[in-house]
C-alpha cells in the first residue's frame, strides 16, 4: 500500500502526491543494488558478486540511489493506480523531490492525463425540423447534360485549333537551351549544350485547355489555339514558381509543338433516341422521370445524412469536454500516419501533397490538429449520449451485421478468409452499432413533438468518457448543400429518421 491523495486539474489531468514509506524504499534500493550488480562488471568480481558498498564506490552512490528511487517510484505509481482506480491515458509526468535522505519516506507527484469527463447539458431539449427535399426541372436539366457528355464523340476536323478540342501533338520543351538547326518540318535538329528538358512526347493526347496546361505547362494551351495540324510553332513560357522541379522553377523554357491531329467534340441530341441508349426506355418524358426518381433517391440520403449531422452538432455544442491536448495530439499524430501511408500508396510524397494544397507543414497540421480535436468531442459526446440512455449492442446484432458485410465481400470469402473475424474487428462492428442506434435515438429526441424529461442530474447527464476504439471513433462530415433549382416542382419528399446502413 501507498499513501496517495489525488487532485483534479484542468486539461483532464489529475495529480497525484505519492509517499513511499522508508523500508519500501530500502527494498527498491536492494533491488536495484542486485539489477545493477548482474549488469556492470567490477574488476576483480564476477558478475553480480560485487558486495554493495563495493558497487556504490565503483559506480557512485548517487548512481545507486537513483537506480533505487527510480524503481520505487514505479512500484508505487502502478499501486496508486489500482488503489484510486484511475486509467491514464498517455505517459505522465513525474516530478520528485530532489533531496531524498535514506530511512525517510520518499514523495513524488505525478501528473496523470486521463480520458474527459463529458457534460452533456439538456441535449434531450434539441429540436430541429427535418428538410424537405424537392427535385427541380433544372436538377433534371443538368443531369442530362452530363448523360450528353457522357456519350460525345470525338470527331476528326481539318481546321484550326480551338479550346476544347481533343489534339494529338508532338511536343517538347527544355529550359536553357537554343535552337540553331531545324528541320523541314520546323523541328529543332540542332540545339546548344547543356539545358533541362522539361517534356519530350510524340502523339501526345489532351484537350486543349486545363487538361494539356496540366500535362505540359501553365499557358501552353493558349499558344497552340488557331494552330493548323501539319504546323510546327515555337514560343518560350516562364514555368511556374512551384514546379515540381525546383531547378527549372519560374525559369523560361522555349517549347516546339507540331500538331498531328485536331478532334471536336460531338453532343448527341437530346431526343426519344438518346433516352433508349442512355435509360432503356422510349421515350425522353420517361427518362425524366426515370432521373427525377434517381436524384430524389440520392437527394434524400443527403437530405438525411445532413439532418443527422446537424443533431449531432446542436448536441456537441451543447456539451462541454475538457479534452486533453495530449489526446488531441495523439489523435493528430495518428491522422498524420494516416495521411503519410494514403500517399505512399498512391506514389506521392508528403511534399507533392504540400505543394498541390498550397499548404506549409505547419498549416496542415493545424488543420488535422483541428480536425482531431473535433472527432474527439464529437467522438466521446456520442459516447456519453449512448450511456445516459442505456445504449447497448447485442451479440446477434453484431453477428448479424458481419454477416451483412461478409456479403458485400464475396471475393474474401470465396478465398476461404473469414472478413471481421478478429476480435478487434469485432470490438470496431460493435462501436459502429452502439453509435448508429445512438444516433437514431438523437434524432428521435430531435423529431419529437414534446421536449422529453431530462435525465436525472448526476446520473447520466455527466459522464466519465470511455476510450473510443482506435479505428472506430466517429466522424461526422461537413455537410454537403442540396442543389436547389429555379423551376421547382410540385414533388417534395419529408425527410425523418434515418442512419447509415454501412460501416
Amino acid at each position: 500500500m501507498v499513501k496517495v491523495t489525488a487532485e483534479r486539474l484542468q486539461d483532464s489531468q489529475v495529480l497525484l502526491h505519492i509517499e513511499v514509506e522508508p523500508d519500501r524504499v530500502e527494498r527498491a534500493l536492494d533491488r536495484a543494488y542486485r539489477n545493477l550488480a548482474n549488469r556492470v562488471t567490477v574488476p576483480g568480481f564476477r558478475k553480480g558478486k560485487a558486495p554493495r558498498q563495493i558497487l556504490e564506490r565503483y559506480l557512485g552512490k548517487d548512481a545507486l540511489l537513483q537506480e533505487g528511487i527510480d524503481a520505487a517510484v514505479q512500484d508505487a505509481y502502478r499501486d496508486a493506480l489500482k488503489e484510486i482506480d484511475l486509467h491514464p491515458i498517455a505517459k505522465p509526468d513525474v516530478d520528485v523531490d530532489e533531496a531524498y535522505n535514506p530511512g525517510e519516506p520518499l514523495h513524488f507527484r505525478v501528473t496523470v492525463p486521463v480520458f474527459p469527463t463529458v457534460d452533456l447539458d439538456d441535449y434531450r431539449s434539441v429540436r430541429l425540423k427535418p428538410l424537405d427535399v424537392e427535385v427541380s426541372n433544372d436538377q433534371i436539366n443538368r443531369t442530362l447534360d452530363a448523360l450528353r457528355e457522357q456519350h460525345a464523340q470525338w470527331a476528326p476536323v481539318d481546321r484550326p485549333v480551338r479550346p476544347g478540342d481533343r489534339l494529338i501533338i508532338d511536343v517538347t520543351g527544355t529550359v536553357g537551351t537554343a535552337p540553331r538547326l531545324y528541320g523541314p518540318g520546323g523541328e529543332a535538329l540542332l540545339r546548344t549544350e547543356g539545358g533541362v528538358v522539361v517534356i519530350d512526347e510524340k502523339d501526345l493526347e489532351g484537350i486543349v485547355g486545363e487538361e494539356l496546361d496540366a500535362r505540359v505547362a501553365p499557358g501552353f494551351s493558349e499558344k497552340i489555339v488557331t494552330l493548323l495540324p501539319g504546323q510546327p510553332h515555337e514560343f518560350s513560357l516562364t514555368l511556374p514558381s512551384d514546379h515540381s522541379n525546383s531547378e527549372i522553377a519560374g525559369k523560361v523554357a522555349t517549347f516546339w509543338v507540331k500538331v498531328d491531329e485536331v478532334k471536336e467534340k460531338q453532343l448527341p441530341s437530346i431526343d426519344d433516341e438518346f433516352a433508349r441508349l442512355v435509360g432503356n426506355v422510349e421515350t425522353l418524358l420517361a427518362l425524366r422521370e426515370q432521373i427525377r426518381e434517381e436524384l430524389r433517391g440520392r437527394l434524400v440520403l443527403e437530405a438525411r445524412r445532413h439532418f443527422e449531422e446537424s443533431v449531432v452538432g446542436a448536441v456537441v455544442d451543447r456539451a462541454t469536454v475538457d479534452l486533453p491536448a495530449m489526446l488531441v495530439a495523439r489523435e493528430q499524430e495518428r491522422f498524420f500516419k494516416r495521411l503519410e501511408e494514403s500517399l505512399r500508396e498512391s506514389g506521392l510524397t508528403m511534399v507533392d501533397y504540400l505543394r498541390f494544397r498550397r499548404r506549409s507543414e505547419a498549416e496542415l497540421q493545424e488543420e488535422l490538429r483541428q480536425q482531431a480535436a473535433h472527432n474527439l468531442r464529437v467522438s466521446l459526446v456520442l459516447d456519453a449520449v449512448a450511456d445516459a440512455e442505456k445504449i447497448e449492442v447485442t451479440p446477434d446484432e453484431v453477428t448479424t451485421e458481419i454477416e451483412r458485410i461478409n456479403q458485400q465481400v464475396p471475393r474474401q470469402a470465396e478465398a476461404g478468409q473469414r472478413p471481421l473475424a478478429k476480435p478487434e474487428q469485432q470490438a470496431q462492428v460493435t462501436d459502429f452499432l452502439r453509435t448508429r442506434k445512438t444516433m437514431a435515438r438523437l434524432v428521435e429526441i430531435a423529431t419529437s413533438p414534446e421536449p422529453e424529461v431530462p435525465a436525472p442530474a448526476g446520473e447520466a447527464q455527466t459522464s466519465e468518457a470511455t476510450p473510443p476504439h482506435e479505428q472506430s471513433r466517429w466522424t461526422v462530415r461537413a455537410p454537403s448543400p442540396l442543389p436547389v433549382g429555379e423551376e421547382q416542382t410540385s414533388e417534395v419528399t419529408p425527410v425523418f429518421l434515418a442512419v447509415s446502413d454501412s460501416v
